[in-house]
């Protein structure tokens, strides 16, 4: 599978991303739902955190498929933090913040898990 998800820590405050290989939107938009609701029944504050660094492919239409997941995400979702962003992310989160400012407030990108970790506990 490449794409996988899971709770990284007992008190279901991290939900975790794992993209792997070659992915597609339509693989992504199936899993959605169950990551929404998951983190919605949470009932405090979620930081979500996205596992690029074993996948060099992104899918196109990434600023159509982004803000379509951001209008399903749940309130109580905080930071979006993704791992290990290649150019083409990169590239295609910066054109999703030239056009959608707000939304574009919750991504921030690190190179390693562990800065993934410290910058979610620091800001809490």
């Amino acid at each position: 599978m490449p794409i996988k998800l899971w709770w990284e820590d007992e008190n279901q405050t991290i939900f975790y991303w794992h993209f792997e290989g070659l992915w597609t939107w339509e693989e992504f938009h199936t899993y959605l739902p169950a990551a929404s609701e998951a983190q919605r029944s949470a009932r405090h504050r979620v930081d979500v955190i996205l596992d690029m660094r074993q996948t060099d492919y992104l899918p196109p239409a990434a600023v159509t498929n982004v803000r379509q997941a951001l209008s399903a995400m749940p309130d109580n979702v905080g930071m979006l933090v993704l791992v290990g962003p290649n150019i083409f992310v990169k590239a295609a989160l910066a054109l999703f913040a030239s056009l959608y400012r707000e939304s574009a407030k919750k991504f921030t990108m690190v190179e390693t898990l562990e800065q993934a970790h410290d910058l979610i506990y620091a800001r809490r």
